[in-house]
């Protein structure tokens, strides 16, 4: 196992370039600010984190197990951006969950959904193809 680490503990900065079992793992930490980069292979699972925890903005560019998922996050004000595969189901969401404004973009078994909602003045609008009928 080959371990690089640049640390200042008692500031709690921390850099480390690590080789550990065949996973490469990259970080730099400011741990008391919170402000947290990973880039990381993990079992071939390319993990790319950009965090500030405490104004809880978060960014998020992951590939697990052929799932590819993209966060971009500020979860005090609730804004979310998912672009995602899994399971071979596209989904792109854009929501803020307080004032309840969602968009959906979604391909799930071959039907493609979009979806334009606000919850709160219950206006929705749903564009869907479902098998390749305009629904």
């Amino acid at each position: 196992m080959r371990l690089i680490y640049a640390v200042i503990e008692n500031g709690m900065e921390l850099v480390y370039a690590v080789i550990e079992n065949g996973m490469d793992l990259v970080y730099a930490v400011l741990e008391n600010g919170m402000e947290i980069v990973y880039a990381v292979i993990e079992n071939g699972m390319d993990l790319v984190y950009a965090v500030v925890e405490n104004g809880m903005e978060i960014v998020y560019a992951v590939i697990e197990n052929v799932m590819g998922l993209v966060y971009a996050m500020i979860e005090n004000g609730m804004d979310l951006v998912y672009a995602v595969v899994e399971n071979g189901m596209e989904l792109v969401y854009a929501v803020i969950e307080n004032g309840m404004e969602l968009v959906y973009a979604v391909i799930e078994n071959g039907m493609d959904l979009v979806y334009e909602a606000i919850e709160n003045g219950m206006e929705l609008v749903h564009a869907v193809t479902k098998n390749g009928m305009r629904v």
